[in-house]
């Protein structure tokens, strides 16, 4: 599967840079404009989170080092700035929605709504 939207044959998919869209979880790539190889890139992450779980590594742990590597990479790539800026937004979109991404937010809002109606 390719993720270069604009490889030969690929349809015309909606464009994935909203700070919104970004927090969303990230499972079916093909409907999204993403960077080259990212399916790769994600199943090899995935891999490795996987293997450090099956060795008995903590979460938390597991966390603190894919942070560990990923700021530095941020900043290299985007600048200090920029990567303040996009860690600044991701802040604020996770504190607006109370720890989950806005439209997941909205729809268990509604579902415990409908919950509520029908108890």
């Amino acid at each position: 599967m390719s993720d270069n939207p604009g490889a030969p044959g690929q349809p015309t998919v909606p464009d994935r840079t909203s700070i919104e869209s970004l927090l969303e979880p990230l499972e079916d790539v093909s409907d999204v404009q993403l960077p080259s190889r990212l399916s790769d890139a994600l199943a090899e992450l995935r891999a490795a989170i996987a293997r450090c779980d099956q060795a008995g590594i903590p979460e938390d742990t597991t966390l603190a080092a894919l942070t560990v590597e990923v700021m530095p990479r941020l900043v290299e790539a985007y600048g200090a700035s920029a990567a303040a800026v996009m860690l600044g937004e991701l802040a604020k979109e996770i504190s607006d929605a109370g720890g989950a991404p806005q439209a997941l937010k909205a729809e268990i809002d509604d579902a415990n709504r409908k919950a509520t109606v029908h108890e």
